[in-house]
């Protein structure tokens, strides 16, 4: 399960986050066992999702999917599941690429400022390789890597959306910057 990382808007101002706390703290969801998940609320700015859908003032999340090597992401709100990486009707290739990473561990959603507004997903495995996704492109990743020798248990994002952190069961922490030009 994933908060989404914001640093600025599609217009390049910062994005503010519904809250308590002067609107930068995520809000509290009741989730059905009633322990609740922390979402952000997308509030601020238009922000085009998947053919012209705009993820203004929605609750998004990201998390594993129904299918071990999969991310969805889904509408809260409505409790409609809006996208799976990889794409099923795309999957193929890439599907086969992802199954043999095993269980998606961990992921990171999060929308940088070259994005133009679109969503990008980290995804860690169970190999110990981390995918790059750009939801505009949900049939392949942008990038793969392989930061550790067993499975990858978490990853966390900077707030400006330039680099992360990612630890593995093989103790070891990786430290990694997210270049958005080299990709583009």
């Amino acid at each position: 399960m994933s908060l989404f990382k914001v640093p600025c808007s599609a217009h390049g101002t910062q994005t503010s986050l519904s809250g308590s706390n002067g609107g930068t703290e995520p809000q509290r969801v009741p989730t059905e066992d009633n322990t609740g998940s922390d979402v952000v609320n997308l509030a601020e700015g238009t922000q085009e999702y998947e053919q012209g859908r705009s993820l203004d003032g929605k609750n998004i999340l990201a998390i594993a999917g129904q299918e071990s090597s999969e991310v969805e992401l889904w509408d809260i709100e409505n409790s409609r599941k809006i996208m799976c990486l990889p794409q099923r009707c795309s999957a193929n290739m890439t599907g086969r690429l992802t199954k043999k990473k095993g269980l998606c561990m961990a992921v990171q959603a999060f929308i940088p400022c070259e994005s133009g507004g679109y969503v990008n997903i980290l995804s860690s495995y169970e190999d110990g390789s981390t995918l790059w996704w750009d939801v505009r492109k949900p049939g392949s990743p942008l990038s793969s890597v392989k930061y550790h020798l067993e499975s990858a248990l978490s990853i966390a994002i900077d707030g400006l959306c330039t680099g992360g952190i990612s630890g593995g069961a093989d103790n070891k922490v990786a430290m990694f910057a997210l270049d958005h030009q080299q990709l583009s």
